[in-house]
């Protein structure tokens, strides 16, 4: 199985009719068990199938909402290599959660925090909750999002006001830890928001904001100063090793020697760090297929570099 083009797919669509189509394709071809997700959702595999299949005669969307996110975070077990990035990012959210502070991680784009972050939420369902964002920016759409992933939009109803009690309300009863993606994109007002939600010293639940450097720039905001002085926890993100760029080239079938493969890691660190590196393969493995082979040989890899810097 494919696992990268089926995690391209999931990430590049939004439309639940698609995410849909895959998941139960893959039901279908027995890479997934509707069980499995009814462990993980409580939705019953009946109830599961049928909202699959447009045959639920209830209202879809909340277990819907269930199934994808649990699609996803299957996604992440199977395609995430756990390097010392991922595990330096997991610690991070694991302190942030254990204190109930707020915290930032930053690096640039394509390090993996996202991947790590999603991870993550899925080997803690009980607490962790990623909020992907998608290019959602002021309050009203942050509101939203968050509730979203709290699982409790039926009760998201009248006034900002209204709405933002109703999540803080939801967190008194059942603290979460917030993981909120491309934080960067936020607008001052929703950031401060968050320091509602978060509860200033009730510490109602915890909250990691995963960005680019764009973020530190953001905090210098005026009007952000009480925010950012309750910012406990900060931590940048390095590049991965040699080793483990080497475990994730090795995901791929190849004959390329360390050297070749120390190429490609010092070539990705000048472009987009891991996502670069898995991308890289990808091609290359396009082209063997292409060309009939079982593996990506040098000739292939010296291919992929030129469609990609194209």
């Amino acid at each position: 199985m494919d696992f990268g083009d089926i995690r391209d797919r999931a990430k590049s669509t939004g439309d639940p009719q698609e995410l849909k189509k895959q998941i139960a394709a893959l039901i279908e071809d027995g890479k997934i068990k509707l069980k499995d997700i009814e462990r993980a959702t409580s939705f019953k595999t009946s109830t599961i199938s049928q909202v699959l299949h447009d045959k639920y005669e209830g209202d879809q969307a909340k277990p819907l909402d269930a199934i994808i996110r649990w699609y996803r975070y299957w996604i992440a077990r199977h395609t995430i290599v756990r390097t010392s990035v991922v595990e330096e990012i997991q610690a991070v959210l694991e302190m942030v959660w254990r204190a109930h502070e707020i915290g930032v991680i930053v690096s640039p784009f394509g390090k993996g925090k996202s991947d790590a972050s999603i991870l993550y939420a899925a080997e803690h369902p009980d607490y962790a909750r990623f909020v992907e964002l998608t290019g959602a920016s002021s309050p009203m759409e942050l509101i939203a999002k968050i509730a979203e992933a709290l699982g409790i939009t039926e009760i998201m109803t009248g006034t900002a006001s209204n709405r933002l009690h109703a999540i803080i309300r939801s967190l008194q009863r059942d603290p979460k830890l917030l993981i909120i993606d491309e934080a960067d994109e936020l607008k001052p007002k929703s950031l401060k928001l968050l320091r509602d939600i978060h509860g200033d010293n009730q510490e109602r639940c915890g909250i990691i904001l995963i960005a680019n450097e764009k973020l530190f720039r953001l905090l210098q905001n005026p009007d952000l100063g009480y925010f950012a002085s309750r910012i406990a926890i900060k931590r940048r993100i390095d590049d991965i090793t040699f080793a483990e760029a080497k475990m994730i080239v090795d995901r791929f079938a190849h004959s390329l020697d360390n050297g070749e493969i120390k190429q490609a890691w010092e070539w990705s660190k000048r472009h987009n760090n891991i996502r670069s590196l898995v991308n890289l393969f990808k091609m290359a493995t396009r082209i063997a297929d292409m060309k009939d082979l079982d593996e990506i040989d040098s000739d292939c890899l010296k291919e992929a570099y030129g469609w990609l810097i194209n």
